[in-house]
């Protein structure tokens, strides 16, 4: 036997084991990696379902209703209601640009409605706000129910979702690049 071959088998076989634990590594990394991704999204979104069918049931008779988590009509109830939206809203990194938006824009939309509503507003007036109000909430829901179907099906794609979330702050990481 030629020890010349042997040594070369050797270290053949050492190189080729350590590049194959270095990929192997690699690749345990990504997957690992996109499965923390798809978790975090995954407990985002699902709080977000709990938040979409809070706004969505109501209270009240007849065509007089009102969401049923600005019940009871009052300063206190809008207050609460609109500390809830922030607090719903905590998880948006991990949502869908077009789902952020949309929080967004609900959140302007509580936040105006908290604010054009005079402090010293009785109850029963309102109530007719409210009434007035329960369409758009209905107009809200249906737009994050439909946001998150759109959302939940392009859920495990981890690189769409990097890429998006990538070009919404273009300039953040190419300066911290």
């Amino acid at each position: 036997m030629n020890w010349e071959t042997i040594l070369t088998g050797g270290f053949v076989a050492a190189i080729t084991t350590v590049i194959w634990n270095f990929f192997s590594k690699k690749i345990d990394y990504d997957i690992e990696y996109k499965k923390y991704i798809l978790k975090k999204r995954q407990e985002a979104y699902n709080s977000l379902e709990v938040f979409i069918n809070k706004i969505g049931h109501s209270q009240g008779k007849g065509n007089h209703n009102i969401p049923s988590v600005l019940f009871p009509p009052n300063r206190a109830t809008l207050s609460k209601f609109n500390s809830e939206v922030t607090e719903a809203f905590h998880d948006n990194i991990w949502f869908s640009i077009e789902m952020t938006d949309l929080f967004v824009n609900f959140s302007k939309y509580i936040h105006n409605l908290c604010i054009t509503i005079p402090l010293t507003i009785d109850e029963q007036s309102l109530e007719i706000i409210l009434w007035d109000e329960f369409k758009n909430f209905r107009q809200y829901r249906h737009k994050f129910q439909k946001q998150m179907l759109i959302d939940i099906i392009e859920l495990p794609d981890i690189k769409k979702f990097k890429k998006k979330k990538q070009h919404f702050f273009p300039e953040e990481i190419e300066q911290n690049a």
